[in-house]
């Protein structure tokens, strides 16, 4: 089966924005940021069958649905005080009794800027209850730091390319201009 996990902002006021955790809804598709969705395959957790396990799924969305989860922020935890979508998707296949598979920390695909644009899922292998840094847990600070130098060495080497390819191909261009130009003097 295939769902749809996400936490969204109540509003559009970025002071007033509260965490909604949505499952299943067909708009979801359909949103102005529909072109970062992943779909992220799950291992059926031991014990538990396909149709267990999906109902396992709906349930912990909706029972996530029904809380108070606080306010939301786009980068979520442990980046932020506050848990975005990343988070509450975790959450919800946690709550289910699944595990959280390996997300990368950037994912190229469509977007805003053109083909290859890099997404950062942040929050995503996080639960809502990830402890934020410093004060709480001082662990989490190595790993974001990290995060935070893996994602922009992805960035940079994905510039690197992108620019090393359109050099390549200017470079092959004028050497075509160049053997042409050769022809015609003959």
């Amino acid at each position: 089966m295939h769902y749809t996990i996400g936490g969204y902002p109540s509003d559009n006021k970025f002071w007033s924005n509260q965490l909604q955790v949505q499952i299943n809804e067909t708009g979801n598709y359909n949103t102005k940021y529909s072109d970062r969705l992943i779909t992220i395959p799950l291992n059926i957790p031991q014990g538990m069958n396909v149709d267990q396990y999906d109902q396992k799924l709906i349930e912990s969305g909706y029972a996530m649905s029904q809380k108070n989860l606080g306010d939301y922020f786009g980068l979520g935890r442990p980046t932020e005080w506050h848990a975005n979508s990343g988070n509450a998707w975790t959450q919800v296949v946690s709550d289910a009794g699944g595990e959280v598979p390996y997300i990368p920390s950037v994912i190229y695909g469509s977007g805003i800027m053109g083909s290859d644009t890099p997404h950062y899922p942040f929050g995503s292998g996080n639960s809502i209850n990830t402890a934020w840094f410093p004060i709480e847990n001082t662990k989490n600070i190595v790993s974001v730091a990290k995060q935070a130098i893996s994602y922009a060495g992805q960035v940079i080497s994905h510039a690197y390319t992108a620019s090393q390819a359109r050099l390549n191909s200017i470079s092959a261009t004028l050497s075509n201009i160049s053997s042409v130009i050769t022809l015609f003097k003959n």
